[in-house]
């Protein structure tokens, strides 16, 4: 395909990869995806010149925000309704999963460079269109930031993971936080999704205190969210021997 610029992505339907037909709706939910993606394609490769500028700025600031700017831009929210209804029939387990698919998908899109080819924008706009098209689904709208989890809570091994990654960000945020105020914003969302899967641990642990044998990881759960336990709830949990 000859391309008379730099975004003339007008036939931008390239054989692709063979994607994960793993999960019942998976093969719908990429293919109208990224068919929505072409037409954003098209787009951009036929906006104004000042126009374009921003467009491909979105796309190469690596930011889901961002990328949901684009998309705004080109499908209004009733298309993505519509789009998203072949989805009501899907469970929360499987809706879980197809977000976490797309969301990994796109990270390696992004680790390619999403302008490295015509194939990987499609990508890479296309999972992100996937990415709203489920959370319509699911009522769960993106909340904005790189913190926002998909974990499931009653999984005290999946919540401590996720804890300990968002801490690491958090230390490394607190560097930059005094100086930067897109790192000063990032860190108290950071913060926020800490405070809240940290909520979710004595529920947890409460429920496997006698079904678990790994006693050592729920006393450590604990101990890190200490402070956020009533009075009588430290003093249950220190009788059961796990404070």
């Amino acid at each position: 395909m000859k391309k008379t610029n730099e975004f003339d992505f007008v036939q931008a339907a390239e054989s692709t990869p063979v994607e994960s037909r793993k999960l019942q709706h998976t093969n719908r939910l990429i293919d109208s995806s990224k068919a929505r993606a072409i037409e954003i394609m098209r787009g951009i490769g036929q906006a104004e010149a000042d126009d374009k500028s921003q467009l491909i700025a979105w796309i190469d600031s690596g930011k889901a925000e961002d990328l949901i700017q684009l998309i705004n831009r080109f499908i209004d929210q009733e298309t993505i309704k519509a789009d998203a209804q072949f989805l009501g029939s899907a469970s929360e387990d499987e809706l879980s999963k197809l977000l976490e698919s797309r969301r990994s998908d796109r990270s390696k899109t992004l680790r390619k460079g999403p302008r490295s080819s015509v194939t990987v924008c499609q990508q890479y706009i296309a999972t992100m269109y996937a990415e709203l098209l489920v959370r319509e689904a699911w009522g769960k709208p993106y909340a904005g930031g790189t913190t926002e989890s998909v974990v499931d809570e009653q999984d005290l091994d999946a919540v401590k993971r996720k804890i300990k990654s968002l801490q690491s960000k958090k230390c490394r945020l607190n560097k930059t936080a005094e100086f930067v105020e897109a790192d000063r914003i990032e860190l108290e969302a950071v913060e926020a999704e800490i405070a809240r899967l940290s909520s979710f641990r004595p529920k947890i642990a409460a429920k496997t205190a006698v079904k678990s044998a790994d006693v050592s990881a729920i006393r450590e759960a604990l101990q890190l969210v200490q402070h956020t336990l009533s009075a009588e709830e430290l003093d249950k949990y220190k009788k059961a021997g796990l404070l």
